[in-house]
Parts: structure tokens; sequence; C-alpha cells
């Protein structure tokens, strides 16, 4: 089983959105990956660590295209079920956190945009306070 460490996980946090680390602590996002294991037939003492290994995924320990093997091979769940749990979580939870991914990036260009006519209108009107 892969390790997931206190520190991993702070250091991940320091640096993630707040939209991020927000949805991935949140009630819901445990509620729903525990509705989408019991739904598969997931035993509940393995919940916890598809949890993790869904932590480990985010922060990139786990690529998302080997999250079913790691599903399969260390947590012992079977390859449909894995599968199917890959497609849920998919679905369910790394669409929403490239979501909040995107909106940053688009806030963060629209900023630069606005920095960038401001600086115009800046020196526009320096250069007419300087002609005078």
């Amino acid at each position: 089983m892969r390790e997931l460490t206190h520190q991993k996980v702070w250091n991940f946090l320091e640096t993630c959105p707040e939209d991020v680390k927000d949805f991935l602590l949140s009630y819901e996002t445990s509620i729903t990956i525990f509705d989408m294991c019991e739904n598969l037939g997931i035993d509940d003492n393995t919940i916890s660590n598809v949890s993790k290994y869904i932590t480990l995924s985010v922060m990139g320990e786990i690529p998302k295209e080997e999250l079913a093997l790691a599903f399969e091979l260390d947590l012992g769940i079977p390859s449909d079920a894995s599968k199917k749990l890959v497609l849920e979580i998919e679905e369910k939870i790394f669409s929403k956190i490239k979501i909040y991914y995107k909106q940053k990036q688009a806030t963060k260009q629209e900023e630069t945009s606005n920095f960038s006519k401001q600086k115009h209108i800046f020196k526009d009107n320096y250069k007419e306070d300087s002609e005078q």
C-alpha cells in the first residue's frame, strides 16, 4: 500500500487553491466517495484507503491512468469495480477539480490582462504629462 504522510498532504494543501482544498476536505466529497464505494460493494475498511489513493492521485503521486490498477493490486478491489470506480471518480471528483483549476487560470489571465491595460493607461498618461 502506498503511503500518504501528513507532511505530503500539508505541503500539497499549502500550494493548493482554496476552492480545491475546500472541495477535497468537504463532507460532501467524503459522502460522494463513500457512496461510490458502497454502490460497488467495496467494504468500509477499504473506503478510507480509496480516499487516500484519490488524494495521492490529485497530488500527482499516482497517475490517474494507473489508479484502477492501484486499486486492484494494492487494495484488492476487483478489476471491474476498480475500473467503474475510476470512471465515477473522474466524473464526480477530478472533473470538478479541473473546473476549479480552469477558473483560477482564467482569473489569473484576466488579472494579467487588466494589469497590461492599466500599464498602458499609466504609460499614456505619463507621456501626456511629460509632453506638456
